[in-house]
C-alpha cells in the first residue's frame, strides 16, 4: 500500500488485527494520518515503520499511542517480537477495558441498590415517623379519656343520685358510690357485669 487514502481503505474492506504502516506515504494522507484514523475507527494496534523516531516525530505520534516501531532499514529479525509484543499488550487492553466496563456496570447497579434502598429507608423512616405520631397522639387521646373519666367518676360521687354507665350491649363500664348503696353492692362486684 503506497497510500493513506489506500490504507484506510483497506482497512474497511479487510479485518486486520494489527497495523504496520510507514509514517512516509504517498498522497495527502501520511501514516500518521492514515493511522490515527484507522486506529479510531477500527481499534486496530499500530506499529509505525520510521526512518527517524526523534522528539518532534514522537509528539506527532504520542497521541495516537503506537505499539511498537519498526526503523528502516528494516531487519528481519526485529519483526516478529515487536509483533507479538504489540499484539499482546492489545490483547491485554482488551481484557483490561473489558473488566473496567464490567466493573462500570456493577458500580452502577450498586449504586442503583444503594439509591434504591436509600429510599425505601427514607419511606420507612417516614412511615415510622408516622407511626410514632399516630402512637403519641393515640397515647395523648387515652390519657385525656382516662382524666376525663377521673373527672366524670369524681363528680359522680358527689351526686346523691345512683348513676351507672354501659355499652350497648348493657356491660357496665361505671358506677357511682350512690348506685352502691342503691342497690346494695360494691363497685367491684358490678363493674363488667351485664345489665340484660
Amino acid at each position: 500500500i503506497r497510500s493513506g487514502k489506500q490504507a484506510i481503505s483497506f482497512s474497511e474492506n479487510n479485518s486486520i488485527d494489527l497495523l504496520i504502516i510507514d509514517v512516509e506515504l504517498e498522497g495527502d494522507i501520511n501514516g500518521i494520518s492514515a493511522a490515527t484514523e484507522i486506529k479510531k475507527r477500527f481499534d486496530i494496534p499500530v506499529i509505525f515503520i520510521v526512518e527517524n523516531a526523534d522528539d518532534v516525530f514522537l509528539r506527532k505520534v504520542k497521541k495516537i499511542e503506537p505499539y511498537g516501531f519498526l526503523h528502516k532499514p528494516l531487519i528481519d529479525s526485529e519483526f516478529l517480537p515487536v509483533i507479538k509484543l504489540a499484539l499482546y499488550k492489545h490483547e491485554t487492553e482488551k481484557v483490561i477495558k473489558q473488566k473496567n466496563n464490567e466493573l462500570f456496570e456493577l458500580n452502577s447497579k450498586l449504586e442503583k441498590t444503594i439509591n434504591d434502598l436509600e429510599t425505601v429507608n427514607s419511606q420507612l423512616q417516614i412511615t415510622n415517623d408516622d407511626l410514632n405520631n399516630k402512637n403519641i397522639e393515640l397515647i395523648e387521646t387515652y390519657n385525656s379519656y382516662e382524666e376525663n373519666r377521673a373527672r366524670l367518676k369524681s363528680l359522680l360521687e358527689t351526686i346523691p343520685y345512683g348513676v351507672f354507665e354501659c355499652t350497648l350491649e348493657g356491660e357496665i363500664l361505671l358506677v357511682n358510690k350512690s348506685f352502691c348503696e342503691i342497690m346494695k353492692c360494691s363497685e367491684s362486684e358490678v363493674m363488667n357485669k351485664y345489665i340484660w
